[in-house]
């Protein structure tokens, strides 16, 4: 089903369901299908805030979407749409409480007309007053294309990060506590998202193919969402995210303004974006060159292959770009060129790990996750047990695989997004990229060569103005952690560059990005020498991004 996005009118937060009604969630689960029904019936019966066609039907509604089995474990993804259509929220709000929030699936349709059921998990704001509506509302994507948002939930910005005895830990940088944060495994193929039967064979997928198609859809499910919490129509809303985020992230932000006009759509921030191949792509060999990563030889084999992926990339062959771009970095975990494949990266350096140059290899904090969502009944605790990626089922929750090949395959891949950040500047949305100095992908170089189409398309002396506008020296605590350059036009455009962080700004540096966060949220973007009129979390050593990997 595809529900129409309609203008949004705001409305006060509904409450949240009761202490009583919580410790009546809490038996539902542990009960059969039958108990569960009458417990609905009790539920709605005892509320005063339900809505739609009665308790049978709720109750009716609620097993319709697969959430029990007979012995009361859940058994099948938790499928919220049905609920939503009816007006059940109560319901819906009930069945799909979990760790932190809430999360179950959204369903929306492909172009081809199947239904795609995405995976959210929303996580409401604690240090904020009981209208939700007055915190700001984030939704986060993580790129990829095809990495997970359960990334972004337990490596970059949820409440909770997974130590290694696959305990959870609060994180104390957070951005999820004074605001509302919202996770979607987008598009269809990512995470726990799967279309139609759970157990349909990946060959009949219809892969979403761009990350304007993809836009669409998270724009249906988010106008769900809404429905479902209607606090946040009100709420000031921010999309953020990294690397792919930069396709995905300014086609949000079109397709939101275009389709939620009732939403207030305040700012973007994407950490180390892909924006435009073509440019990007020539700046690599000077910087393999400077980290010291290649010999002569190499750097001249190196400037001749991104030449000619900036060659292919222009005259529209977005696959051979990619396959010679692909030949050094191996982005895509080998999908595309299997059983063989080149990583000239690993092979100069010794490292296999291209999102930080001064780690070899990815950090091991960063996989704990995934190994908690795999025992202890995690995986039905959030709601996606049935679902293809949940269990021993052998599917994958990293990037790579098809997703990431049909973004390819259509072109997506070299799209250059910029001029599409501008377009937000230009209808009063702040735009904030950020780089890593330390990110071999997609460092200051290479993310810096690309911003010059933002502000390009920012119009005439745009340009000028930029480059001569001062360069700040941001500081968090009296540290040095960067610099910003920042212009105004009808919404404020901001570079920044974090130093030591690699690919990943809130996992390598929580305490910076938290900080960056915080300006744009408050619009403190004149002055980056230190802000005293909020202090930052004061954390453990052990605790923040990824536990050891705070501020490195």
């Amino acid at each position: 089903m595809q529900s129409t996005p309609l203008l949004l009118s705001s409305s006060r937060a509904e409450p949240e369901p009761t202490a009583s009604t919580a410790q009546i969630q809490k038996k539902v689960k542990t009960i059969g299908t039958a108990a569960a029904a009458g417990l609905i019936l009790l539920l709605l019966f005892l509320s005063s805030n339900s809505r739609g066609s009665g308790a049978a039907g709720s109750a009716s509604a609620a097993l319709e979407t697969g959430s029990f089995k007979a012995s009361g474990e859940l058994s099948k993804p938790l499928l919220l749409s049905p609920l939503i259509d009816k007006g059940e929220l109560l319901v819906a709000r009930e069945l799909s409480r979990t760790v932190n929030g809430h999360s179950g699936y959204i369903t929306t349709t492909s172009t081809g007309g199947k239904d795609n059921h995405i995976f959210f998990w929303y996580q409401p704001c604690t240090e904020c007053s009981d209208d939700k509506s007055e915190a700001p509302l984030i939704q986060w994507f993580n790129g990829g294309p095809g990495s997970p948002d359960t990334v972004g939930v337990f490596n970059q910005i949820g409440k909770s990060y997974v130590d290694e005895d696959l305990k959870l830990q609060d994180r104390c940088f957070t951005i999820c506590r004074k605001a509302s944060c919202l996770f979607l495994d987008s598009p269809v193929g990512t995470g726990y998202s799967f279309q139609g039967d759970p157990d349909v064979d990946v060959d009949e997928v219809e892969f979403t193919r761009t990350s304007a198609e993809t836009a669409e859809q998270a724009v249906d499910v988010l106008a769900q969402f809404l429905e479902l919490f209607p606090e946040h129509k009100a709420s000031p809303y921010y999309i953020q995210g990294l690397s792919y985020a930069g396709h995905y992230v300014p086609h949000m932000g079109r397709a939101v303004l275009d389709k939620l006009k009732g939403l207030d759509l305040r700012g973007v921030n994407v950490g180390d974006p892909a924006m435009d191949h073509a440019r990007e792509v020539v700046e690599y060999p000077n910087v393999f060159k400077t980290f010291g990563f290649v010999d002569d030889l190499e750097f001249q084999a190196l400037s001749r292959m991104m030449l000619e992926s900036k060659r292919l990339a222009e005259s529209g062959d977005c696959v051979g770009a990619f396959t010679v771009w692909n030949k050094v970095f191996n982005d895509d975990g080998g999908s595309s060129c299997e059983p063989h494949c080149e990583f000239l990266y690993e092979t100069w350096t010794g490292s296999g790990n291209t999102e930080h140059a001064l780690i070899d290899e990815q950090p091991k904090e960063f996989d704990y996750f995934r190994k908690w969502l795999k025992v202890d009944g995690h995986e039905e605790e959030i709601h996606v047990a049935g679902s293809p990626a949940a269990g021993d089922s052998g599917a994958s929750l990293s990037e790579g695989g098809e997703m990431y090949s049909t973004m390819v395959e259509s072109g997506d891949f070299c799209e250059n997004t910029t001029p599409i950040f501008a377009e937000l500047v230009k209808s009063g949305v702040d735009v904030v990229i950020s780089a890593g100095n330390m990110d071999v992908l997609l460092g200051p170089a290479m993310v810096g060569e690309a911003i010059k189409g933002v502000v390009e398309s920012l119009g005439e002396g745009a340009l000028e103005e930029f480059a001569g506008s001062e360069k700040q020296i941001w500081r968090v605590e009296g540290k040095v952690v960067g610099f910003a350059k920042c212009i105004k036009r009808e919404g404020y455009f901001c570079y920044v560059v974090m130093n030591n962080s690699g690919h990943e700004g809130f996992s390598y540096q929580p305490r910076a990005s938290f900080d960056l966060n915080e300006r744009l949220i408050s619009r403190k973007f004149g002055w980056w020498g230190g802000r005293d009129e909020e202090e930052l979390p004061q954390c453990k050593e052990s605790e923040g991004g990824a536990g050891p990997l705070l501020d490195l």
